[in-house]
């Protein structure tokens, strides 16, 4: 991920954080189950939320069908922040969460890099040419 898309990840996750304060007071705790790709950036935002509120932040990372199951699991959660918005379309046919509260924030882009010296190797695809 680039540093430009990783600031701009992060400030939306910021924002969107920031903008929860009605889902718990202070001395309780917001459980969020998100996707492993906003990682870094959601762990900023949490740390930020709970400096400006005072609640703490308990946060579940991992795949989005993962925490999804969790979230089922647990039968709780106050916010699930899918990689892919697939899972977000399942959940909410599933019920599992409330349609009217979704918010588009950011948009995962899957981008694949390799060192200079190594795309002759390769076709367009990432597939060797010694394999084909």
């Amino acid at each position: 991920m680039s540093k430009r898309n990783a600031q701009f990840i992060r400030a939306a996750l910021v924002e969107m954080v920031l903008a929860l304060p009605a889902f718990a007071g202070a001395g309780e705790k917001l459980l969020v189950f998100a996707g492993a790709a906003s990682k870094p950036p959601a762990e900023e935002a949490a740390r930020l939320y709970e400096q400006k509120t005072g609640v703490r932040v308990a946060l579940v990372f991992g795949g989005s069908g993962y925490v999804l199951f969790q979230m089922k699991l647990a039968r709780r959660g106050d916010l699930y922040f899918p990689g892919s918005s697939d899972y977000m379309e399942k959940a909410k046919r599933e019920g599992d969460v409330l349609p009217e509260t979704e918010r588009i924030v950011v948009y995962l882009v899957p981008g694949s890099t390799c060192q200079r010296a190594i795309p002759a190797a390769f076709d367009r695809c990432g597939t060797s040419r010694d394999r084909a």
